[in-house]
């Protein structure tokens, strides 16, 4: 994965986060998507994925 984003105190924007096209292994060898990370107000961190496996 790539994840990059811009914060400013509690605010985040500009957040970019691709699964590289490809770059799994075994059952997970044709990955590819995007996502997000979600900040809960106890500062538990979650990936949201939105994915694809061809094959």
């Amino acid at each position: 994965m790539v994840h990059a984003a811009s914060t400013h105190g509690t605010d985040r924007f500009d957040e970019h986060l691709v699964i590289v096209p490809d770059s799994g292994t075994g059952d997970l060898a044709s990955i590819a998507g995007t996502g997000r990370v979600v900040v809960e107000e106890d500062g538990t961190h979650r990936l949201l994925l939105d994915y694809t496996l061809d094959g």
